[in-house]
């Protein structure tokens, strides 16, 4: 595989456990909202381009840092429940 190759499966693989880690988001946000009787309009996902995070390390690789900070976001977000 050449460079490019490799760059678009990753580029796939990040999309495909970021949708669907997020597949039940808007049902799970309308599950939170009535759960704390509040009323949340902005459901989506936003991701911080992982560059701005990994240039505060010294990362070589960022794929396993984002696949950490997912996986992390995920256990915080079941603790919060």
């Amino acid at each position: 595989m050449d460079i490019r190759q490799v760059r678009e499966t990753i580029e796939q693989k990040i999309y495909d456990k970021i949708t669907t880690k997020a597949a039940n988001l808007v049902s799970v946000g309308d599950e939170i909202a009535a759960k704390l009787g509040i009323s949340i309009v902005n459901k989506h996902v936003s991701v911080t381009p992982i560059a701005l995070i990994g240039a505060a390390t010294d990362a070589l690789d960022y794929f396993p840092l984002g696949i950490h900070l997912i996986e992390l976001q995920d256990e915080r977000w079941r603790d919060s429940l």
